[in-house]
């Protein structure tokens, strides 16, 4: 399970599309992009209207995305979606009633860790390089969802120590 963060900071969905814009204005907090330093996105609690909560396409630059919680705002249906966004990690992220949690396409080189989700799913279609580990999924409000976790040719995807539950035809 994710472990407490004090205090998240309010902020709005944050948009981010190419790498020039990881930006202090988009909820970049420190790093460089690189490896060893990669940019942070952390310690929000994501309050918008828009669709997504984070959403971060055609990048390759690193990034790590933790101490995040979402809620289901007016509006929200994703928390986090990485498309063609390759290098990021995202951990101690708690999502509550969510029609998509996570959605990642076509990325690579992506890991999730020690994150939950009170309802919604997680989708990943055409990714390399995944790691998932230690996701937990319960019950929400918007009732039981056709499917927890799907994948849809991924290569590379590594699951461990997950939990999902309250689902209706799959898992």
């Amino acid at each position: 399970m994710p472990t407490a963060v004090a205090a998240p900071q309010a902020h709005d969905s944050i948009f981010i599309e190419g790498d020039a814009e990881f930006t202090t204005e988009n909820g970049v907090s420190k790093g460089t992009g690189t490896s060893g330093d990669p940019y942070v996105i952390e310690d929000m609690a994501i309050n918008g209207p828009e669709r997504y909560a984070i959403y971060i396409k055609d990048t390759t630059k690193h990034l790590l995305i933790r101490n995040i919680t979402i809620s289901n705002m007016s509006g929200a249906d994703v928390g986090i979606q990485l498309e063609n966004a390759d290098n990021c990690m995202v951990e101690n992220v708690s999502m509550t009633d969510l029609v998509v949690n996570l959605y990642i396409l076509n990325s690579q080189n992506i890991s999730v860790s020690d994150c939950d989700a009170v309802g919604g799913k997680f989708d990943l279609s055409m990714d390399d390089n995944v790691t998932i580990e230690s996701y937990t999924r319960t019950a929400g409000n918007r009732g039981p969802l056709f499917h927890g976790l799907m994948a849809n040719r991924v290569e590379g995807l590594t699951i461990s120590g997950c939990s999902i539950s309250d689902l209706g035809s799959y898992g």
